[in-house]
């Protein structure tokens, strides 16, 4: 079985995309040939972005972070010119999966980003087989080293374990879009997510009131003497 996987992440090196297509990955196991490859990558660097990975592979498995409740505008470009190209190929030759994952703790999240990928597959003529949203997204790199059987992981990996199953079923198996996240309760995640903007603040030579800074806001008097913010920025 030929799986080609595309990275839609549009961070540089290391990013939860690619954990969860190194997960995914071995779970599937041996005996099939793999390309990954990273649009957003391949855009920053100015190479062509390869179509003959999708047109000849049997499996297309898409993993991209949440982005405006879609899909990042890296892989949106890509996606627009391989459907085109999927097309021309034999219809219903292609099973398409995808796994999105967000900031936000609740999986639900990412619904519409996989309808996207649900209408994305009907316009390439393919197959579209369904997948995964995952809430607490930027958790799965952070969890790397933490065995998989732990209990705060078993909701995602179990998720996860689903997706393969079904990549690797030759039948061509779909598999109904599951919503889940980390099982950690919403407060903790969010004294975790205050600490990771503080951290990332002070890395970039900021001040913790600067993560409440708003330099478009311009404040405007009110009748009562109050004053109320009013957005500077002029339509191009």
């Amino acid at each position: 079985m030929n799986i080609t996987a595309i990275n839609g992440s549009p961070k540089r090196g290391e990013s939860n995309s690619a954990e969860v297509i190194s997960i995914i990955r071995s779970m599937i196991g041996s005996g099939h040939e793999w390309n990954v490859i990273t649009p957003g990558e391949l855009l920053r660097k100015g190479a062509a972005i390869p179509v003959e990975s999708l047109t000849d592979a049997d499996i297309l498995l898409f993993v991209f972070p949440l982005y405006v409740d879609g899909i990042p505008s890296t892989l949106l470009r890509c996606t627009e010119a391989w459907a085109g190209a999927l097309a021309k190929t034999p219809k219903g030759s292609k099973r398409i999966f995808a796994v999105v994952n967000c900031g936000f703790i609740e999986g639900v999240q990412n619904h519409v980003a996989l309808d996207m990928m649900s209408h994305f597959s009907r316009a390439a003529g393919q197959i579209w087989c369904g997948g995964a949203g995952i809430g607490s997204g930027e958790m799965i790199a952070a969890l790397r080293n933490v065995p998989q059987k732990a209990g705060i992981r078993k909701p995602v990996i179990a998720a996860l374990q689903r997706v393969a199953d079904a990549i690797r079923n030759p039948d061509g198996k779909v598999v109904p879009v599951v919503f889940t996240q980390h099982a950690i309760p919403w407060f903790l995640y969010r004294i975790m997510g205050h600490f990771g903007w503080r951290k990332m603040a002070r890395k970039n030579g900021l001040k913790r009131r600067d993560l409440d800074a708003r330099p478009l806001m311009q404040p405007i008097p009110r009748q009562d003497g109050n004053m109320v913010g009013q957005c500077t920025v002029q339509p191009s």
